[in-house]
């Protein structure tokens, strides 16, 4: 939902290098600062990119970045969104 605090993993902003979470992607909902569906779909694919590259393999956190943007990607096509919206995972 947030991102990891400063404090207690000073690493995290040395290994990512844009950071993102649930409630920035919310707040920019809320204030419209998404001009496409593509942005928004692009910063969830950041999101679920930097917990895979911050986190181990099969580690809680990794499997339920991929489950997530699983999810999201059959939503968008379900919408009928363009598979183009679909950027690649990271492994």
């Amino acid at each position: 939902m947030e991102k990891p605090s400063r404090k207690i993993y000073p690493d995290y902003y040395a290994v990512i290098e844009e950071p993102i979470d649930l409630m920035t992607i919310k707040a920019n909902v809320e204030n419209d600062k998404y001009n496409s569906t593509e942005e928004l779909v692009k910063d969830f694919n950041l999101m679920f990119n930097n917990c895979r590259q911050y986190n181990e393999e099969g580690s809680l956190i990794y499997s339920d970045a991929n489950q997530l943007q699983k999810v999201m990607n059959e939503k968008l096509k379900d919408m009928g969104g363009d598979p183009a919206l679909k950027l690649k995972q990271k492994k």
